[in-house]
């Protein structure tokens, strides 16, 4: 139906991927019940949830509908991740287990890794802004256990 009102494809795109930021983000706050209760961990999984499955259905969406434009969705898929990385700066303190931070934390660096095959890897941009809620040596060690994961997986 955009097609019909919108002639200009660019603008229908930055339509398309504003709209999408949108729902996202709205999907985020309809989470805050469970951090208001506490249930941090719960909380940042089901945020990440969201990250994970929208922004890889968009991008794909995205590629469906229109030619790939990098930049559009370089721009989309970095937006998504600050404000996700902000989400997790100021509730990673929060959460009272390591291992459930060690969890989420080797989620997120394995789904901004996944990123690049739909419109870049975020791995560098999110362990910089990371850095005020979580050890350097503690990223580090999550990478590698990654990585690690990684490889043992293209062995079987």
């Amino acid at each position: 139906y955009l097609k019909r009102f919108i002639g200009n494809r660019d603008q229908l795109k930055s339509i398309f991927f504003h709209s999408r930021y949108k729902f996202i983000t709205d999907e985020f706050d309809t989470l805050l019940p469970l951090k208001q209760s506490r249930l941090i961990e719960k909380y940042l999984k089901r945020t990440l949830e969201i990250f994970r499955e929208f922004c890889f259905q968009t991008v794909i969406t995205f590629d469906s509908v229109f030619d790939r434009d990098r930049h559009l969705t370089y721009v989309f898929l970095r937006s998504l991740t600050d404000r996700l990385c902000a989400i997790l700066v100021e509730n990673l303190p929060l959460l009272a287990e390591d291992s459930a931070c060690d969890s989420l934390l080797l989620q997120l660096i394995y789904c901004c890794q996944s990123l690049s095959r739909v419109g870049g890897d975020f791995t560098a941009s999110v362990l910089r802004q990371l850095q005020p809620a979580v050890d350097q040596r503690r990223l580090l060690t999550i990478v590698r256990k990654q990585k690690e994961l990684v490889r043992s997986l293209n062995r079987v």
